[in-house]
C-alpha cells in the first residue's frame, strides 16, 4: 500500500450555504506511482443514532507520480435530496478518499464540517482542515 502524506489542503468557499459549489486544492506526496487513481468525494451526515453518506462526486481518473502531486477539482455543489434536515444540522465529515484503479481505498482525508441553521432557515457549512 502506498504511503500518502497530505501537504496542503484548501476547500472553498467556506462559511457559506451547505449546497454551494466546492473547490478543492490539495498537495500530497506518494512514495510510489499511482496509475488510474481518482478521488471520491463524499459527505457523511452523522448523529448518535443515524449516519448517512452522500456520494458527492469523483474526480477524473489520473496518474500520480512518486513524489509531490496536486489535485485541483471544482464541483457545482452538493445535492442532499433525500437527507433529512435534522440529520444535516450537526457535525458531519467531508471525505476525500483516494481510490486505486482496482477500487481499493488508499487513504481517506476527513474534514470536520459544522453545519448551522441560519435565521433565514438555510443551512451553512464551516469546513475545518485536518492540517490546522
Amino acid at each position: 500500500m502506498p504511503n500518502i502524506e497530505l501537504k496542503a489542503l484548501d476547500v472553498t468557499p467556506n462559511n457559506c450555504p451547505l449546497t454551494d459549489p466546492l473547490s478543492i486544492e490539495m498537495t500530497f506526496t506518494t512514495d510510489e506511482a499511482l496509475v488510474g487513481a481518482h478521488w471520491s468525494i463524499k459527505y457523511m451526515a452523522d448523529m448518535a443514532s443515524k449516519r448517512q453518506i452522500v456520494e458527492v462526486a469523483d474526480s477524473p481518473v489520473a496518474d500520480y507520480v512518486a513524489g509531490e502531486n496536486t489535485l485541483s477539482y471544482k464541483h457545482e455543489g452538493m445535492d442532499f435530496t433525500g437527507v433529512k434536515k435534522s440529520l444535516l444540522k450537526n457535525v458531519g465529515l467531508l471525505l476525500l478518499c483516494l481510490m486505486a484503479a482496482d477500487g481499493t481505498e488508499i487513504i481517506q482525508v476527513s474534514m470536520v464540517t459544522q453545519v448551522m441553521k441560519q435565521a433565514d432557515g438555510t443551512l451553512h457549512r464551516m469546513i475545518m482542515s485536518p492540517l490546522e
